[in-house]
């Protein structure tokens, strides 16, 4: 956590005379975001439902996941459940948590997955630090990504990890 921390610091002292401060999330904005991605959840081009289980980043998550004794999975951010449906059938015994801003991308998100409509920035947790949660794809669609990002920490059990992988300007990889 520590690490992430000085990344983090380290990231807005570079960029805090490039970079404009996030709007606020009011309200407003947070049901403009919501209605984009609940119209979004019909583009299966663009927003698709599945994810080829062979792609390094999603190997990545397996191998990283898979040393956790019965893990339980917070996928933030899960758009379809795609990378969370790879878990849960790379991972037997683990349980899954998909959180998304948009009900009709949770809809995608069928059993054994569990889904909770939520924003990153405010996340439920019935005990803080109680879960090791992956942002795969989805911090990019955060108003204020080092809010996303301290909401991901609170729900990371102590000595626990997160995996978090986003696309690039450059090369639009993830």
């Amino acid at each position: 956590m520590a690490l992430l921390h000085t990344l983090i610091q380290k990231w807005r002292k570079r960029g805090a005379a490039n970079t404009v401060a996030p709007s606020p999330l009011t309200a407003g904005l947070e049901r403009r975001i919501r209605a984009s991605f609940e119209d979004a959840a019909h583009d299966e081009e663009h927003f698709p439902s599945t994810i080829d289980p062979r792609i390094e980043h999603v190997r990545l998550l397996v191998r990283e996941f898979s040393t956790l004794p019965a893990p339980l999975i917070a996928d933030i951010g899960c758009g379809k459940g795609r990378f969370a449906r790879v878990l849960a059938g790379e991972l037997p015994g683990s349980r899954l948590v998909c959180s998304d801003v948009s009900l009709n991308m949770l809809a995608h998100a069928g059993a054994p997955l569990a889904p909770c409509a939520a924003s990153m920035t405010a996340l439920p947790s019935a005990t803080p630090a109680s879960m090791p949660p992956a942002a795969t794809g989805s911090l990019e669609h955060a108003v204020d990504i080092p809010a996303a990002v301290a909401h991901i920490c609170r729900i990371v059990r102590p000595g626990g990890a997160s995996s978090s992988s986003t696309r690039t300007r450059r090369t639009g990889a993830s």
